[in-house]
C-alpha cells in the first residue's frame, strides 16, 4: 500500500503500471480520470451503491441538536429530487447516479 499526497499523483503511476487500483470516491475518479484520453482503460470497480465498500448514504455535519438546520437541509434536498431539479443537475455532471438508492 502506497499513500499519496493527492489524488492527482496517482494517476500516473495507474498509467505505468506501477499501480494495480486505487482505492477513491467514484465522482473524483469519474471526473478526475476516468472521463479523459488517459483513463479510458480503467473502470470502477465498485459503484457508489455497494454498500460493502461505501456504506450507507452520505452524510452531513451538523451541530449537535440542530434540528432547524437539519429540516433545512432535508426538505431542500427532498424538495430537488420532487422537482427534477436533482436528477438535471446530476445528468449535467455525472456519468452515474450520485444518489444511493435506498
Amino acid at each position: 500500500m502506497v499513500s499519496y499526497p493527492n489524488q492527482g499523483q496517482i494517476y500516473p503511476d495507474l498509467l505505468a503500471g506501477r499501480l494495480d487500483g486505487t482505492l477513491t470516491d467514484a465522482v473524483t475518479a469519474d471526473t478526475g480520470f476516468l472521463n479523459t484520453p488517459q483513463g479510458k482503460g480503467f473502470i470502477v470497480s465498485a459503484q457508489p451503491d455497494d454498500k460493502t465498500f461505501f456504506g450507507t448514504g452520505s452524510g452531513v455535519g451538523l451541530r449537535k441538536g440542530d434540528t432547524q438546520r437539519m429540516t433545512l437541509i432535508n426538505n431542500a434536498i427532498a424538495a430537488i429530487h420532487s422537482n427534477g431539479e436533482y436528477q438535471r443537475i446530476e445528468k449535467k455532471y455525472f456519468t452515474f447516479s450520485v444518489y444511493p438508492k435506498m
